[in-house]
Protein backbone atom coordinates (compact mmCIF):
# COMPACT_ATOMS: atom_id res chain seq x y z
CA UNK A 1 0.00 0.00 0.00
CA UNK A 2 1.08 3.52 0.75
CA UNK A 3 -0.94 6.72 1.01
CA UNK A 4 1.80 9.28 0.49
CA UNK A 5 4.56 9.76 -2.07
CA UNK A 6 7.30 8.88 0.40
CA UNK A 7 5.62 5.66 1.52
CA UNK A 8 4.95 4.57 -2.08
CA UNK A 9 8.62 5.08 -2.98
CA UNK A 10 9.68 3.33 0.23
CA UNK A 11 7.52 0.27 -0.44
CA UNK A 12 8.66 0.06 -4.06
CA UNK A 13 12.31 0.28 -3.02
CA UNK A 14 12.07 -2.23 -0.16
CA UNK A 15 10.27 -4.79 -2.31
CA UNK A 16 12.66 -4.49 -5.26
CA UNK A 17 16.18 -3.19 -4.67
CA UNK A 18 16.51 -3.95 -0.95
CA UNK A 19 14.90 -7.39 -1.00
CA UNK A 20 16.67 -8.32 -4.23
CA UNK A 21 20.07 -7.19 -2.94
CA UNK A 22 19.73 -9.14 0.31
CA UNK A 23 18.77 -12.33 -1.55
CA UNK A 24 21.52 -11.88 -4.17
CA UNK A 25 24.25 -11.31 -1.58
CA UNK A 26 23.08 -14.30 0.45
CA UNK A 27 22.71 -16.77 -2.41
CA UNK A 28 25.51 -15.89 -4.80
CA UNK A 29 28.17 -14.09 -2.74
CA UNK A 30 27.53 -15.86 0.59
CA UNK A 31 27.61 -12.52 2.40
CA UNK A 32 25.66 -12.25 5.67
CA UNK A 33 23.08 -9.53 5.30
CA UNK A 34 20.71 -8.99 8.20
CA UNK A 35 18.04 -6.49 9.17
CA UNK A 36 17.95 -5.38 12.79
CA UNK A 37 14.16 -5.42 13.06
CA UNK A 38 14.01 -9.17 12.43
CA UNK A 39 17.12 -10.79 13.96
CA UNK A 40 17.07 -13.89 16.14
CA UNK A 41 20.15 -15.22 17.93
CA UNK A 42 21.19 -17.02 21.08
CA UNK A 43 22.05 -14.82 24.05
CA UNK A 44 25.32 -16.70 24.56
CA UNK A 45 26.38 -15.99 20.97
CA UNK A 46 25.56 -12.30 21.34
CA UNK A 47 27.56 -12.09 24.57
CA UNK A 48 30.48 -13.83 22.83
CA UNK A 49 30.85 -10.86 20.46
CA UNK A 50 30.60 -8.29 23.25
CA UNK A 51 26.83 -7.92 23.53
CA UNK A 52 24.83 -4.99 22.23
CA UNK A 53 27.10 -2.62 24.15
CA UNK A 54 29.95 -3.43 21.76
CA UNK A 55 27.93 -1.92 18.91
CA UNK A 56 26.56 1.17 20.65
CA UNK A 57 28.67 3.50 18.49
CA UNK A 58 28.05 1.63 15.22
CA UNK A 59 25.30 2.90 12.92
CA UNK A 60 24.99 -0.34 10.90
CA UNK A 61 24.96 -2.45 14.05
CA UNK A 62 22.76 -5.16 12.53
CA UNK A 63 25.16 -5.79 9.63
CA UNK A 64 28.21 -5.74 11.89
CA UNK A 65 26.56 -8.19 14.32
CA UNK A 66 26.01 -10.57 11.42
CA UNK A 67 29.62 -10.10 10.30
CA UNK A 68 30.97 -10.79 13.81
CA UNK A 69 28.77 -13.87 14.10
CA UNK A 70 30.20 -15.22 10.85
CA UNK A 71 33.72 -14.53 12.13
CA UNK A 72 32.89 -16.81 15.09
CA UNK A 73 32.10 -19.56 12.56
CA UNK A 74 28.40 -19.14 13.24
CA UNK A 75 26.10 -19.56 10.29
CA UNK A 76 23.96 -16.57 9.38
CA UNK A 77 20.72 -17.86 7.89
CA UNK A 78 18.33 -15.75 5.84
CA UNK A 79 14.79 -16.77 6.75
CA UNK A 80 12.22 -17.23 4.00
CA UNK A 81 9.46 -16.00 6.31
CA UNK A 82 8.10 -12.67 5.13
CA UNK A 83 7.92 -9.84 7.66
CA UNK A 84 4.96 -7.47 7.42
CA UNK A 85 6.37 -3.93 7.26
CA UNK A 86 3.68 -1.24 7.05
CA UNK A 87 4.53 2.16 5.53
CA UNK A 88 1.52 4.35 4.81
CA UNK A 89 2.28 7.98 5.61
CA UNK A 90 6.00 8.48 5.03
CA UNK A 91 6.98 11.95 3.88
CA UNK A 92 9.22 12.33 0.84
CA UNK A 93 11.97 13.87 2.97
CA UNK A 94 11.95 10.83 5.26
CA UNK A 95 12.45 8.57 2.24
CA UNK A 96 15.39 10.68 1.06
CA UNK A 97 16.98 10.82 4.52
CA UNK A 98 16.76 7.08 5.15
CA UNK A 99 18.22 5.95 1.84
CA UNK A 100 20.89 8.63 1.76
CA UNK A 101 21.92 7.42 5.22
CA UNK A 102 21.85 3.78 4.12
CA UNK A 103 23.92 4.69 1.07
CA UNK A 104 26.58 6.28 3.30
CA UNK A 105 26.69 3.09 5.37
CA UNK A 106 27.14 0.86 2.33
CA UNK A 107 29.86 3.16 0.95
CA UNK A 108 31.79 3.08 4.24
CA UNK A 109 31.37 -0.68 4.65
CA UNK A 110 31.56 -1.88 1.05
CA UNK A 111 34.01 0.61 -0.44
CA UNK A 112 34.53 0.10 -4.18
CA UNK A 113 31.74 -2.50 -4.33
CA UNK A 114 29.33 0.39 -3.76
CA UNK A 115 29.77 1.17 -7.48
CA UNK A 116 27.79 -1.98 -8.29
CA UNK A 117 24.65 -0.27 -6.96
CA UNK A 118 24.81 2.37 -9.68
CA UNK A 119 25.42 -0.27 -12.34
CA UNK A 120 22.50 -2.23 -10.89
CA UNK A 121 20.14 0.70 -11.49
CA UNK A 122 19.25 0.15 -15.17
CA UNK A 123 16.66 2.93 -15.29
CA UNK A 124 19.16 5.58 -14.16
CA UNK A 125 21.83 4.25 -16.55
CA UNK A 126 19.37 4.23 -19.46
CA UNK A 127 18.62 7.93 -18.93
CA UNK A 128 22.29 8.99 -18.98
CA UNK A 129 22.48 9.06 -22.81
CA UNK A 130 19.64 11.61 -22.77
CA UNK A 131 21.91 13.89 -20.73
CA UNK A 132 25.18 13.12 -22.52
CA UNK A 133 23.84 13.35 -26.04
CA UNK A 134 21.02 15.10 -27.79
CA UNK A 135 17.73 13.27 -27.19
CA UNK A 136 16.90 11.11 -30.18
CA UNK A 137 14.47 8.38 -31.10
CA UNK A 138 17.05 5.76 -30.11
CA UNK A 139 17.96 7.19 -26.69
CA UNK A 140 14.34 7.94 -25.78
CA UNK A 141 13.15 4.51 -26.94
CA UNK A 142 15.94 2.84 -24.97
CA UNK A 143 15.01 4.68 -21.77
CA UNK A 144 11.31 3.91 -22.24
CA UNK A 145 12.03 0.23 -22.93
CA UNK A 146 14.24 -0.18 -19.86
CA UNK A 147 11.71 1.65 -17.68
CA UNK A 148 8.89 -0.55 -18.96
CA UNK A 149 10.86 -3.72 -18.23
CA UNK A 150 11.62 -2.44 -14.73
CA UNK A 151 7.93 -1.77 -14.09
CA UNK A 152 7.01 -5.28 -15.23
CA UNK A 153 9.82 -6.78 -13.14
CA UNK A 154 8.70 -4.96 -10.00
CA UNK A 155 5.10 -6.03 -10.61
CA UNK A 156 6.24 -9.65 -10.95
CA UNK A 157 8.16 -9.44 -7.67
CA UNK A 158 5.13 -7.84 -6.00
CA UNK A 159 2.90 -10.70 -7.14
CA UNK A 160 5.42 -13.24 -5.82
CA UNK A 161 5.49 -11.47 -2.45
CA UNK A 162 1.68 -11.41 -2.26
CA UNK A 163 1.50 -15.10 -3.24
CA UNK A 164 4.12 -16.11 -0.68
CA UNK A 165 2.44 -14.00 1.98
CA UNK A 166 -0.87 -15.68 1.28
CA UNK A 167 0.74 -19.11 1.52
CA UNK A 168 2.56 -18.39 4.79
CA UNK A 169 -0.51 -16.83 6.41
CA UNK A 170 -2.99 -19.54 5.45
CA UNK A 171 -4.85 -20.79 8.50
CA UNK A 172 -3.80 -17.83 10.67
CA UNK A 173 -6.51 -15.80 12.39
CA UNK A 174 -4.45 -12.88 13.74
CA UNK A 175 -4.85 -9.57 11.80
CA UNK A 176 -1.09 -9.19 11.37
CA UNK A 177 -0.95 -12.66 9.83
CA UNK A 178 -3.62 -11.93 7.24
CA UNK A 179 -2.62 -12.27 3.56
CA UNK A 180 -0.51 -9.40 2.23
CA UNK A 181 -2.71 -6.93 0.32
CA UNK A 182 -1.45 -6.40 -3.25
CA UNK A 183 0.02 -3.01 -4.08
CA UNK A 184 -2.04 -0.75 -6.30
CA UNK A 185 -0.82 -1.55 -9.86
CA UNK A 186 -0.76 2.17 -10.65
CA UNK A 187 2.03 2.75 -8.12
CA UNK A 188 4.38 0.54 -10.13
CA UNK A 189 4.32 3.17 -12.87
CA UNK A 190 6.22 5.38 -10.43
CA UNK A 191 9.09 2.88 -10.09
CA UNK A 192 11.24 4.55 -12.81
CA UNK A 193 10.83 7.94 -11.11
CA UNK A 194 11.91 6.39 -7.83
CA UNK A 195 14.93 4.77 -9.50
CA UNK A 196 16.01 8.08 -11.02
CA UNK A 197 15.84 9.72 -7.60
CA UNK A 198 17.79 6.84 -6.03
CA UNK A 199 20.38 7.14 -8.80
CA UNK A 200 20.91 10.80 -7.94
CA UNK A 201 21.14 9.97 -4.23
CA UNK A 202 23.88 7.44 -5.01
CA UNK A 203 26.42 10.26 -5.39
CA UNK A 204 25.74 11.88 -2.01
CA UNK A 205 27.93 9.48 0.07
CA UNK A 206 30.91 10.28 -2.16
CA UNK A 207 30.87 13.87 -0.90
CA UNK A 208 29.36 13.59 2.58
CA UNK A 209 30.39 11.34 5.46
CA UNK A 210 28.12 12.75 8.15
CA UNK A 211 24.68 11.83 9.41
CA UNK A 212 22.19 13.47 11.74
CA UNK A 213 21.04 10.76 14.13
CA UNK A 214 18.56 11.48 16.92
CA UNK A 215 19.20 15.19 16.74
CA UNK A 216 23.01 15.03 16.76
CA UNK A 217 25.48 15.13 13.87
CA UNK A 218 28.12 12.40 13.62
CA UNK A 219 30.90 11.48 11.25
CA UNK A 220 30.71 7.98 9.76
CA UNK A 221 34.00 6.09 9.87
CA UNK A 222 35.15 2.64 8.83
CA UNK A 223 32.52 -0.08 9.31
CA UNK A 224 30.02 2.73 10.09
CA UNK A 225 31.68 3.64 13.41
CA UNK A 226 30.25 6.96 14.60
CA UNK A 227 32.24 9.83 16.09
CA UNK A 228 31.00 13.31 17.09
CA UNK A 229 31.49 16.11 14.59
CA UNK A 230 33.81 18.90 15.73
CA UNK A 231 32.08 21.85 17.37
CA UNK A 232 34.46 24.41 15.95
CA UNK A 233 36.76 24.99 13.02
CA UNK A 234 36.32 24.64 9.26
CA UNK A 235 34.40 21.36 9.35
CA UNK A 236 31.87 22.66 11.86
CA UNK A 237 31.26 25.72 9.65
CA UNK A 238 30.86 23.47 6.61
CA UNK A 239 28.20 21.32 8.25
CA UNK A 240 26.31 24.30 9.65
CA UNK A 241 26.24 25.86 6.18
CA UNK A 242 24.97 22.58 4.72
CA UNK A 243 22.20 22.47 7.32
CA UNK A 244 21.13 26.02 6.47
CA UNK A 245 20.98 25.20 2.75
CA UNK A 246 18.96 22.03 3.39
CA UNK A 247 16.53 23.88 5.63
CA UNK A 248 16.13 26.60 3.00
CA UNK A 249 15.39 24.35 0.03
CA UNK A 250 13.92 21.22 1.66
Amino acid sequence: GGRSLGSIFENLHLNSFVMGSVCFLDRFLKMPCVVGKSMLMKKADLEAIGGLKAFKDVLAEDYMIGKKMKALKKRVVLSKYLIRNINEYWGFRRFLNRHTRWGKLRWKIGGVSYVSELIGNPVFISFLPLLGWEPSRITISFAVLVSSLKILGDMWIGRMIAREGKRSSSGESEPMNAPFPPMNPFWYLMAPVKDLIVGCMWFVPLFSNTVVWRGNRYMIGKDSLLSPCPDSGFWALKYRLADVIKARFA
